[in-house]
């Protein structure tokens, strides 16, 4: 399980606008928005190249293992950085 330090450093860098894609909520981050935004970042550290698009049409199949297993964040990591946040 990756530190709360590295998850927050990932969340980072996915963009805001697909931290909350779906609910459009200033908050959020859904979980699922977050896996589909943070393919952005996988894409882009395994190919050199910017994304340009939507990232839902990104096949993970297309990033490397050692890629996927550095940037993808859990549902237990994006809970543990959901849960440092107070509303």
């Amino acid at each position: 399980m990756k530190t709360l330090k590295e998850i927050n450093e990932i969340m980072n860098t996915i963009p805001l606008e697909w931290r909350k894609r779906w609910c459009e909520s200033q908050y959020c981050a859904c979980v699922g928005c977050v896996q589909i935004g943070n393919r952005i970042i996988m894409y882009e550290k395994a190919t050199g190249k910017k994304f340009v698009g939507d990232p839902e049409y990104i096949s993970e199949t297309e990033i490397s293992q050692a890629i996927y297993d550095k940037y993808k964040i859990s549902k237990e990591e994006w809970q543990l950085w959901m849960n440092r946040i107070e509303f």
